[in-house]
This record gives C-alpha cells, sequence and structure tokens, in this order.
C-alpha cells in the first residue's frame, strides 16, 4: 500500500489538476497550508475520496512532514502540487518501493524556453531528490527526521533532506518510469529578485 502526501497552499485549481492525474494511489492526503476554504471544499466536491487535512502554516518543510505524519501506509510518496503525474507514476514508485526505502521519479519540464525569468525544476537522471516526486518507507522517513522546519520557505529544505540521505549513506533508487511534469514558471523581476534572496538556503 502507499500514501501520496500532496502539500500545498493557496493553490486550489493546481491541486485539481494534480489530483486528476493520480492513479493507483492507496490513500491521497492534501496538507493544505492555505488561509482559505476554497481548497477544502474543491476536494469535497471533485475529490471525495481524497483526505483533506488542515496544515501546520510553518512552511513546505513542516507541511509535508504533517502529511506524512497522517498516513496510514508504510509507503510514502511526495508529489507538489504544481505537478502533474505522468501514467503510472504512483504505480512506479509504488513498485520500486518493495524493493528499496528510497527512490526517486523522473522531473520533467515540458514547456521550458530558457527565457531569463523563467522557473524550471528539473530531474532527469536521479541524485537530486527534488521533494516533487520521490517515495520513502516510513521508518526511513522517521529515522532521518523528516524534513528541516528550520526551513519557513520554499527553496533548500529538499536539497538539505537530501544531503542528510548522501550522509547517512542510504542508497537511493532513481525511476524514470515514474513521471510528473512540471510547468516552468514565469517569473516577474519582484518574483525573481526574491528567488535570488531565497538562494541563501542552497549556499547554506
Amino acid at each position: 500500500m502507499i500514501s501520496v502526501v500532496i502539500p500545498t497552499c493557496d493553490r486550489p485549481e493546481l491541486v485539481a489538476r494534480c489530483l486528476a492525474k493520480i492513479i493507483g494511489a492507496d490513500e491521497v492526503i492534501v496538507t493544505d497550508d492555505s488561509n482559505s476554504d476554497e481548497t477544502r471544499q474543491l476536494i469535497r466536491d471533485r475529490f471525495p475520496g481524497v483526505k483533506w487535512v488542515k496544515g501546520p502554516q510553518r512552511g513546505p518543510a513542516a507541511n509535508r512532514n504533517f502529511g506524512a505524519s497522517q498516513a496510514n501506509w508504510d509507503r510514502i510518496a511526495f508529489i507538489d502540487d504544481d505537478c502533474i503525474p505522468g501514467d503510472r507514476c504512483v504505480e512506479n514508485l509504488k513498485s520500486a518501493l518493495a524493493h528499496t526505502t528510497l527512490v526517486e521519479g523522473k522531473t520533467i519540464c515540458p514547456n521550458k524556453s530558457n527565457h531569463p525569468l523563467e522557473e524550471i525544476v528539473e530531474n532527469l537522471s536521479g541524485g537530486l531528490l527534488w521533494s516533487c516526486n520521490f517515495g520513502i518507507r516510513r521508518d526511513l522517513f522517521l529515522k532521518l527526521g523528516g524534513f528541516d522546519e528550520d526551513f519557513a520557505e520554499a527553496g533548500g529544505e529538499d536539497l538539505e533532506f537530501a544531503w542528510r540521505v548522501k550522509q547517512l549513506n542510504v542508497p537511493m533508487r532513481f525511476v524514470p518510469e515514474a513521471i510528473v511534469y512540471h510547468p516552468a514558471r514565469r517569473l516577474s523581476i519582484r518574483r525573481w529578485i526574491y528567488r535570488i534572496f531565497q538562494d541563501r538556503w542552497h549556499l547554506l
């Protein structure tokens, strides 16, 4: 059995797009840091089989950890709300976790244009462990202590998590058949400057 955790914050339509492509999960949990009730109502009306929980509102790291704590199954997959799972993504993560404790899927940016203000997330050959597409056994996740909740904003918590994985020499399997599509985002100048500020986490 596998639980899929989708953290979100004030992006109901992106969550809906993601949920529409989730196939093969034994449980889907949306952990919601939103200030409004829109995402909860959307899930109630359109995805009644999905488990909605109110997130802790302490940033994406804490939100992912809380979602994992609500999972009923030993295998847990993380997919971000702005990703579009490919065919059999969840099934392939689930199958791979039958033989190992940590797997990462392939992340593809389908519409990248290399514009200087474009934000791109891709993992084409493994070794990155982006939080938008990976699966882990619960006991390993607890051993690692989950994501570091000192990261109060997105932009480094998965890099730090991957660093701890490597420090412990945890074997990690790349599953190229487990694909999510992460559309490119065009940033405003203001948002681009803010992203540079967020890169301090990468430097640290």
